[in-house]
């Protein structure tokens, strides 16, 4: 009631969002006043900080970064909608890349890995053909890491951020998908922005978010934002 009369949102925090803070707050985002975080898991989730505050829109739902449109009429999402990015540059992404081709006939030991059920990948299969030296599992990543830098140059136009910080799951590929993506993110922004962009990975682990939650508390008590 005390915070509806001194007009401080009441909703509930998104985990990216509060994983975004924990970064910015204490981890890799540190320094910087404007910075981006992407969490690159099963989906693709993401949190945005401007100015030294986080963006979450007039209803809480802002920076949902995995639901930026990237086909017209391209892979459907579990929000309902095609083409969103997270379709391509998730582990989900990553998976139906594989099983798509696949489908074509590339030859890969992944066959071997799911027994021959296309339902069964999983991208630490598509890790494990890699580290086997699979070709197929190469493009694969690759493909998938082109996806992520287009999806981060369009963020560095946007928004011009001092940092753009992977978190989740995909960052153990290490080098193997930083590098392109980092080629292709730079390759495909205004150079200026471009330059100042730094791509690194989440300096907290799994905590940033509960750090995060607990920075985004403080603020608002503190700050009552």
């Amino acid at each position: 009631e005390m915070r509806k009369r001194l007009g401080v949102p009441c909703y509930v925090e998104n985990d990216a969002n509060v994983a975004c803070y924990g970064e910015f707050w204490l981890g890799a985002g540190q320094g910087a006043e404007n910075m981006c975080l992407l969490t690159l898991g099963t989906g693709l989730g993401g949190g945005i900080v401007t100015h030294g505050k986080l963006l979450r829109g007039v209803d809480g739902t802002a920076a949902e970064i995995g639901h930026m449109k990237v086909e017209r009429d391209g892979r459907i999402c579990g929000c309902g909608a095609n083409g969103c990015i997270e379709q391509y540059a998730s582990v989900t992404g990553m998976v139906k890349t594989a099983q798509l081709g696949m489908i074509s006939g590339r030859k890969t030991i992944l066959w071997d890995l799911c027994a021959g059920d296309l339902t069964k990948i999983t991208g630490k299969m598509v890790s494990d053909a890699l580290a086997k030296g699979d070709e197929f599992a190469g493009w694969v990543m690759d493909e998938t890491a082109t996806w992520l830098g287009i999806a981060i140059s369009s963020l560095i136009d946007l928004l011009n951020p001092e940092r753009v910080v992977l978190y989740g799951g995909m960052v153990a590929a290490g080098e193997r998908l930083l590098a392109p993506v980092r080629e292709v993110a730079k390759r495909l922004s205004f150079a200026v922005p471009a330059e100042r962009a730094q791509i690194v990975v989440a300096a907290l682990g799994e905590d940033s978010g509960v750090i995060g939650a607990a920075g985004c508390a403080y603020d608002r008590v503190v700050g009552g934002y």
